[in-house]
Formats: C-alpha cells, structure tokens, sequence
C-alpha cells in the first residue's frame, strides 16, 4: 500500500494497494478537532479511564530485586509516601506450576489491601522450566521455528 498525501502534488491525495483494491474510509474536517469529531463518532468515543491509570505505575515483581517480595517493597513505598496508583506483574510466563494462582490470589489482595492496583497481562512465552508441558508443546510442533528449524527462543 502506498500513500502520497500531498508531497508530490500540493492538493493531490493518492492512495494505491497492490492487487487494485483498497477499502478506506476517508474523514476530512475543516479543523483537526472537527475530523477527529467525525472519527470518533464513527468509532464511538473513548471512556474515562479508571483514576489509577493517571497516577503513577511501579514495577514491584521484577527481576532486579527480588530479594524483597513484591507487597513488602510497596508497603515501603506506602510508609514513605512514595506515590504509586499500580503495580505491573511480571507474572507472564504460563504455565507457571501448580500453586501460582493460590499464590497470585494472595498477592493481589495484600497489593489491593495498600491500595494498588495489581494489573496483569497474558503472554505467550512458555517457561522451559515447566518441563513436561514445554516438552509437550515441543513435541507437537507448536511452537515459532527459525531458518533452521529449531524452537525459537525468547531469553528474556
């Protein structure tokens, strides 16, 4: 797809795609405020988000320190006042064993008890070091393979 909005032509807009088809919807507005009233009304405007997205996020469940569990590193920041709306969990490895959601449960109330916020993200990656279900996925072909062949793997 290739698109020249004026820089050839002062005035012409062209839009080309390979194969001769190209769906675009096209919001012209006399101001950007008017076009993006027109997008949005198109799309539906978005919500406010919740207050604790405006403050500031802390990473407490990191491999830098791990030595602290993750609720006694934000109490402290309670206890000194440090602001802090959210905590990103670093928890997306799956699967993760057997007592991580037990475990999980708990963390999130002692956070939610300080009034942060847990917030948690699904990803991907399977954890080599639950072997009989990375071996299993290994075994059926599921996972992204490189030029030669072999899994790729993330080190992360």
């Amino acid at each position: 797809t290739d698109f020249d909005l004026g820089s050839k032509t002062e005035g012409e807009y062209v839009m080309q795609a390979e194969g001769g088809r190209l769906d675009a919807v096209v919001i012209a507005g006399r101001t950007p405020a008017d076009s993006l009233g027109s997008f949005t009304a198109l799309t539906g405007r978005s919500l406010v988000p919740p207050k604790f997205q405006l403050g500031p996020w802390n990473n407490f469940m990191n491999e830098f320190d791990r030595d602290e569990p993750a609720p006694a590193q934000a109490r402290r920041f309670v206890e000194l006042d440090i602001p802090t709306s959210v905590t990103d969990y670093a928890i997306h490895f799956l699967p993760g064993g057997s007592g991580v959601g037990s475990w999980l449960a708990g963390v999130t109330g002692e956070f939610r008890a300080l009034g942060v916020a847990p917030l948690a993200y699904y990803n991907s990656m399977v954890d080599e070091t639950f072997e009989r279900v990375y071996q299993e996925a290994e075994e059926r072909g599921l996972f992204v393979k490189d030029e030669r062949g072999h899994t790729w793997k993330f080190y992360y």
